[in-house]
Protein backbone atom coordinates (compact mmCIF):
# COMPACT_ATOMS: atom_id res chain seq x y z
CA UNK A 1 0.00 0.00 0.00
CA UNK A 2 1.22 3.44 -0.83
CA UNK A 3 1.11 6.58 1.26
CA UNK A 4 -1.60 8.93 0.21
CA UNK A 5 0.61 11.96 0.95
CA UNK A 6 3.87 11.16 -0.76
CA UNK A 7 3.31 7.85 -2.50
CA UNK A 8 5.86 5.92 -0.48
CA UNK A 9 5.31 2.21 0.13
CA UNK A 10 3.75 1.49 3.50
CA UNK A 11 4.14 -1.74 5.45
CA UNK A 12 1.04 -3.53 6.51
CA UNK A 13 1.51 -2.65 10.18
CA UNK A 14 2.49 0.98 9.72
CA UNK A 15 -0.02 3.58 10.86
CA UNK A 16 1.99 6.55 9.61
CA UNK A 17 4.24 7.14 6.64
CA UNK A 18 7.94 7.03 7.34
CA UNK A 19 8.61 9.70 4.68
CA UNK A 20 6.02 12.35 5.21
CA UNK A 21 4.33 11.37 8.44
CA UNK A 22 0.87 11.26 6.92
CA UNK A 23 -1.65 8.86 8.60
CA UNK A 24 -2.48 5.60 6.95
CA UNK A 25 -5.64 6.14 4.91
CA UNK A 26 -8.29 3.70 3.90
CA UNK A 27 -8.24 2.41 0.38
CA UNK A 28 -11.18 4.44 -0.92
CA UNK A 29 -9.75 7.52 0.56
CA UNK A 30 -6.49 6.68 -1.05
CA UNK A 31 -8.15 6.17 -4.36
CA UNK A 32 -10.03 9.45 -4.06
CA UNK A 33 -6.95 11.21 -3.03
CA UNK A 34 -5.02 9.82 -5.95
CA UNK A 35 -7.79 10.87 -8.25
CA UNK A 36 -7.75 14.36 -6.73
CA UNK A 37 -4.06 14.59 -7.16
CA UNK A 38 -4.32 13.50 -10.74
CA UNK A 39 -6.91 16.14 -11.48
CA UNK A 40 -4.98 19.05 -9.87
CA UNK A 41 -2.70 21.03 -12.08
CA UNK A 42 1.02 20.71 -11.49
CA UNK A 43 2.50 23.22 -9.11
CA UNK A 44 3.90 26.36 -10.63
CA UNK A 45 7.66 26.43 -11.00
CA UNK A 46 9.53 28.26 -8.31
CA UNK A 47 10.79 31.58 -9.64
CA UNK A 48 14.46 32.42 -9.11
CA UNK A 49 13.99 36.16 -9.61
CA UNK A 50 15.17 37.93 -6.50
CA UNK A 51 12.44 39.57 -4.56
CA UNK A 52 12.86 43.23 -3.44
CA UNK A 53 14.22 43.68 0.03
CA UNK A 54 11.98 44.83 2.74
CA UNK A 55 12.12 48.56 3.50
CA UNK A 56 14.62 49.43 6.22
CA UNK A 57 13.36 49.62 9.70
CA UNK A 58 13.34 52.89 11.67
CA UNK A 59 16.50 51.91 13.58
CA UNK A 60 18.53 51.23 10.40
CA UNK A 61 17.43 54.51 8.85
CA UNK A 62 18.53 56.45 11.97
CA UNK A 63 22.02 54.91 11.88
CA UNK A 64 22.33 55.90 8.21
CA UNK A 65 21.47 59.54 8.92
CA UNK A 66 23.94 59.62 11.86
CA UNK A 67 26.75 58.43 9.56
CA UNK A 68 25.82 61.00 6.92
CA UNK A 69 25.89 63.76 9.59
CA UNK A 70 29.40 62.73 10.78
CA UNK A 71 30.72 62.79 7.22
CA UNK A 72 29.26 66.26 6.74
CA UNK A 73 30.85 67.59 9.93
CA UNK A 74 34.23 66.14 8.91
CA UNK A 75 34.03 67.82 5.51
CA UNK A 76 33.09 71.16 7.11
CA UNK A 77 36.08 70.89 9.51
CA UNK A 78 38.42 70.25 6.57
CA UNK A 79 37.08 73.32 4.77
CA UNK A 80 37.54 75.52 7.88
CA UNK A 81 41.10 74.23 8.39
CA UNK A 82 41.96 74.93 4.75
CA UNK A 83 40.64 78.49 4.95
CA UNK A 84 42.55 79.08 8.21
CA UNK A 85 45.79 77.86 6.61
CA UNK A 86 45.30 80.15 3.62
CA UNK A 87 44.67 83.14 5.91
CA UNK A 88 47.80 82.34 8.00
CA UNK A 89 49.96 82.19 4.86
CA UNK A 90 48.48 85.53 3.81
CA UNK A 91 49.39 87.19 7.14
CA UNK A 92 52.95 85.78 7.11
CA UNK A 93 53.50 86.93 3.53
CA UNK A 94 52.28 90.43 4.39
CA UNK A 95 54.58 90.70 7.46
CA UNK A 96 57.66 89.64 5.44
CA UNK A 97 56.99 91.88 2.47
CA UNK A 98 56.09 88.99 0.17
CA UNK A 99 53.19 89.08 -2.34
CA UNK A 100 49.95 89.11 -0.37
CA UNK A 101 47.49 87.82 -3.00
CA UNK A 102 45.44 84.87 -1.88
CA UNK A 103 45.35 81.68 -3.98
CA UNK A 104 42.81 82.02 -6.76
CA UNK A 105 42.68 85.83 -6.53
CA UNK A 106 44.43 88.56 -8.50
CA UNK A 107 47.95 89.39 -7.34
CA UNK A 108 48.61 92.92 -6.09
CA UNK A 109 52.38 92.58 -6.46
CA UNK A 110 54.35 92.61 -9.72
CA UNK A 111 55.44 89.21 -10.89
CA UNK A 112 59.06 90.33 -11.19
CA UNK A 113 60.97 93.29 -9.73
CA UNK A 114 63.96 94.63 -11.63
CA UNK A 115 67.03 94.81 -9.37
CA UNK A 116 69.23 97.89 -9.66
CA UNK A 117 72.57 97.31 -11.26
CA UNK A 118 75.31 97.31 -8.62
CA UNK A 119 77.84 100.08 -9.00
CA UNK A 120 81.23 98.68 -7.97
CA UNK A 121 83.81 101.12 -6.74
CA UNK A 122 87.31 100.65 -8.11
CA UNK A 123 89.56 98.72 -5.79
CA UNK A 124 92.15 100.77 -3.90
CA UNK A 125 95.62 100.80 -5.38
CA UNK A 126 97.98 98.16 -4.16
CA UNK A 127 100.30 99.71 -1.58
CA UNK A 128 103.91 99.87 -2.54
CA UNK A 129 105.99 98.55 0.29
CA UNK A 130 109.25 100.27 0.91
CA UNK A 131 112.19 98.87 2.69
CA UNK A 132 112.38 99.92 6.31
CA UNK A 133 115.19 102.29 7.14
CA UNK A 134 118.18 100.72 8.78
CA UNK A 135 117.83 100.33 12.49
CA UNK A 136 119.71 103.00 14.32
CA UNK A 137 121.76 101.81 17.20
CA UNK A 138 120.82 104.05 20.13
CA UNK A 139 123.65 106.00 21.57
CA UNK A 140 124.39 104.97 25.09
CA UNK A 141 123.33 107.71 27.47
CA UNK A 142 125.53 108.08 30.50
CA UNK A 143 124.08 109.16 33.80
CA UNK A 144 125.46 112.53 34.97
CA UNK A 145 127.98 112.72 37.76
CA UNK A 146 126.62 114.63 40.78
CA UNK A 147 129.37 116.81 42.26
CA UNK A 148 129.12 118.94 45.44
CA UNK A 149 131.04 122.27 45.26
CA UNK A 150 131.98 121.88 48.97
CA UNK A 151 133.21 118.26 48.75
CA UNK A 152 136.46 119.24 50.53
CA UNK A 153 134.48 119.86 53.75
CA UNK A 154 133.19 116.30 53.45
CA UNK A 155 136.72 115.00 52.80
CA UNK A 156 135.70 113.76 49.31
CA UNK A 157 138.07 115.85 47.22
CA UNK A 158 139.22 115.15 44.54
CA UNK A 159 136.32 113.72 42.53
CA UNK A 160 137.06 111.73 39.35
CA UNK A 161 134.72 111.84 36.34
CA UNK A 162 134.89 110.06 32.98
CA UNK A 163 135.72 112.13 29.92
CA UNK A 164 132.32 111.67 28.20
CA UNK A 165 130.21 111.79 31.34
CA UNK A 166 128.15 114.97 31.93
CA UNK A 167 128.50 116.81 35.23
CA UNK A 168 125.73 118.26 37.40
CA UNK A 169 126.75 120.57 40.25
CA UNK A 170 124.49 120.20 43.29
CA UNK A 171 124.32 122.19 46.56
CA UNK A 172 121.78 122.86 49.33
CA UNK A 173 121.00 123.86 52.92
CA UNK A 174 119.52 121.82 55.77
CA UNK A 175 117.89 122.98 59.05
CA UNK A 176 115.79 121.44 61.76
CA UNK A 177 112.63 123.45 60.92
CA UNK A 178 111.12 124.96 57.77
CA UNK A 179 111.35 128.43 59.40
CA UNK A 180 115.10 128.09 59.79
CA UNK A 181 115.34 127.15 56.11
CA UNK A 182 113.31 130.22 55.21
CA UNK A 183 115.71 132.41 57.27
CA UNK A 184 118.57 131.08 55.18
CA UNK A 185 116.72 131.89 51.92
CA UNK A 186 115.98 135.43 53.17
CA UNK A 187 119.53 136.33 54.29
CA UNK A 188 122.05 134.17 52.38
CA UNK A 189 124.00 135.06 49.26
CA UNK A 190 125.39 131.99 47.47
CA UNK A 191 128.04 131.98 44.74
CA UNK A 192 129.22 128.81 42.95
CA UNK A 193 132.21 129.08 40.61
CA UNK A 194 133.61 126.61 38.09
CA UNK A 195 137.13 127.45 37.08
CA UNK A 196 136.48 131.03 38.21
CA UNK A 197 133.18 131.49 36.34
CA UNK A 198 129.91 131.71 38.21
CA UNK A 199 127.47 128.82 37.79
CA UNK A 200 123.81 129.76 37.80
CA UNK A 201 121.37 127.18 39.16
CA UNK A 202 118.92 125.66 36.70
CA UNK A 203 116.49 124.28 39.30
CA UNK A 204 115.50 124.94 42.91
CA UNK A 205 113.59 122.41 44.99
CA UNK A 206 110.77 122.90 47.44
CA UNK A 207 111.47 122.79 51.16
CA UNK A 208 111.06 119.12 52.06
CA UNK A 209 111.96 116.88 54.97
CA UNK A 210 114.74 114.36 54.26
CA UNK A 211 115.13 111.45 56.62
CA UNK A 212 118.78 110.85 55.67
CA UNK A 213 119.67 114.49 56.47
CA UNK A 214 117.48 114.53 59.60
CA UNK A 215 116.01 117.89 58.66
CA UNK A 216 114.29 120.11 56.12
CA UNK A 217 116.24 120.69 52.93
CA UNK A 218 116.25 123.16 50.04
CA UNK A 219 118.58 122.43 47.10
CA UNK A 220 119.82 123.75 43.74
CA UNK A 221 121.39 122.11 40.69
CA UNK A 222 123.20 123.24 37.54
CA UNK A 223 124.00 121.11 34.48
CA UNK A 224 127.48 122.05 33.26
CA UNK A 225 127.69 119.31 30.61
CA UNK A 226 130.86 117.37 29.76
CA UNK A 227 134.18 118.90 30.76
CA UNK A 228 137.51 118.71 29.03
CA UNK A 229 139.97 116.19 30.41
CA UNK A 230 142.08 117.54 33.23
CA UNK A 231 141.62 119.20 36.61
CA UNK A 232 138.73 121.59 37.33
CA UNK A 233 138.01 123.60 40.47
CA UNK A 234 134.59 124.22 42.00
CA UNK A 235 134.22 126.92 44.68
CA UNK A 236 131.35 127.58 47.13
CA UNK A 237 130.94 130.96 48.88
CA UNK A 238 128.08 131.93 51.27
CA UNK A 239 127.54 135.15 53.26
CA UNK A 240 124.56 136.33 55.37
CA UNK A 241 123.05 139.74 55.89
CA UNK A 242 122.23 138.88 59.52
CA UNK A 243 122.73 136.06 61.95
CA UNK A 244 120.59 132.95 61.55
CA UNK A 245 120.31 129.57 63.23
CA UNK A 246 119.90 126.16 61.58
CA UNK A 247 119.03 124.25 64.77
CA UNK A 248 122.65 123.19 65.36
CA UNK A 249 124.88 126.21 64.67
CA UNK A 250 124.61 129.94 64.15
CA UNK A 251 125.68 131.67 60.93
CA UNK A 252 126.24 135.21 59.76
CA UNK A 253 127.60 138.29 61.54
CA UNK A 254 128.47 137.42 65.15
CA UNK A 255 127.62 133.74 64.66
CA UNK A 256 129.83 130.68 64.87
CA UNK A 257 130.29 130.78 61.13
CA UNK A 258 130.17 134.26 59.70
CA UNK A 259 131.04 133.07 56.15
CA UNK A 260 131.57 129.78 54.35
CA UNK A 261 134.33 129.13 51.80
CA UNK A 262 134.65 125.58 50.48
CA UNK A 263 135.89 123.99 47.27
CA UNK A 264 135.99 120.70 45.33
CA UNK A 265 138.66 119.47 42.92
CA UNK A 266 137.20 117.76 39.85
CA UNK A 267 139.41 115.62 37.65
CA UNK A 268 138.13 114.53 34.24
CA UNK A 269 139.99 111.64 32.63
Amino acid sequence: MKCAGCGAELAADEEFCRECGAPRAEAPAVAGEAQRLDTQPPPAPVSTVPQPEAPPTRKTSRRKWVAIGCIGLLAAACVVAGLSGIWLVYLLSKSQGLPTSLPGGPSTEPTSVARPTATWLPSPPTPTWQAAPPTMVPTQVLEPAIVLPYCSALEQSPVYVGEERPVVVYWGWVATTPDYVQDFLDTATIRVLLDGEEVKPHTQSEVEYHIEDEGYVVSWSADVGTLTPGSHRLEYHVTWSRQIFDGWYSFGPGGEYEEEHEFCELIVE
